[in-house]
């Protein structure tokens, strides 16, 4: 139905509920300010339920960036004996987990290499290519429990252990799907 055959039913519904000897302009400012307090708790409990998402979100963006270790860009290649450019295009290409700090430089936790070989951490590229394009996400699902992974330990604590791999990246697989 369209707005304006909802108006007309609207309308007609009005005038058959208007007293007998009220105006047309009171009854009309009754029916307004009866609906508008009824729905401004509800504008106010869903303002109030955004503001606690953002503050947890919030929170939650600050200890993920206080769990561990980060390089920059220059450090990480420096870790590793590569390039700048190199990193910055595994970056680019959605193979390394980052986050761009308050300056917006690039920063990278470091619990996604194997610190003695240097190398990545099987499971993180096939991991990240599932998941979804947004920083955040990415270093969210890496670091918080995964109910039907397993019950105590976060995914990257599966991939630093060498332990379940296929089944932290069908992990990643569901988490890059929620919402679809």
């Amino acid at each position: 139905m369209t707005t304006g055959a909802l108006a007309k039913t609207a309308a007609e519904q009005i005038a058959k509920l208007r007293p007998a000897g009220e105006t047309a302009d009171a009854f009309l400012e009754a029916v307004a300010e009866n609906y508008i307090a009824r729905e401004l708790p509800r504008k106010a409990e869903r303002a109030r339920l955004l503001q606690r998402a953002r503050a947890r979100g919030a929170a939650l963006k600050a200890k993920l960036q206080q769990d561990g270790e980060f390089l920059s860009s220059e450090a990480l290649a420096e870790f590793l004996g590569i390039r700048r450019q190199a990193i910055d295009g595994r970056r680019k290409s959605g193979k390394l987990v980052a986050w761009r700090d308050q300056r917006g430089h690039w920063q990278f936790p470091l619990w996604q290499f194997d610190l003695e070989k240097k190398t990545l951490l099987p499971g993180i590229s096939e991991c990240l290519r599932e998941l979804p394009d947004d920083d955040w996400s990415r270093m969210l699902f890496f670091l918080t429990v995964d109910e039907v992974l397993s019950k105590k330990e976060r995914p990257i604590d599966l991939l630093r252990k060498g332990e379940r791999v296929d089944a932290v990246i069908k992990s990643a697989e569901r988490y890059g799907r929620h919402g679809e």
